[in-house]
């Protein structure tokens, strides 16, 4: 998942507007099971996406309906059960 995440930020930051809607994020890191790429990787994801977004002037909206991006700042410890970069 973590080479993806370029890949990732430029489609967003493609998007028309300033505002991308959270589920747009979740869509893209829902099909990496959870045994794979625990939830606190994907929060660590939505952090880095965030943070890159912002020199696009982009930002996430719908921020509490989104499993991950509502997370971020709460401390989570991987369980990835194969610890290797996603």
């Amino acid at each position: 998942m973590q080479a993806r995440l370029p890949v990732w930020i430029v489609e967003l930051s493609k998007l028309p507007g300033n505002e991308i809607d959270s589920a747009l994020f979740d869509t893209r890191v829902e099909p990496y099971p959870e045994t794979e790429v625990c939830a606190a990787c994907k929060i660590a994801a939505a952090f880095e996406i965030r943070e890159r977004l912002k020199s696009y002037n982009k930002r996430f909206i719908n921020l509490d309906s989104s499993p991950y991006l509502s997370k971020i700042g709460r401390i989570l410890s991987c369980t990835c059960k194969r610890p290797t970069k996603h």
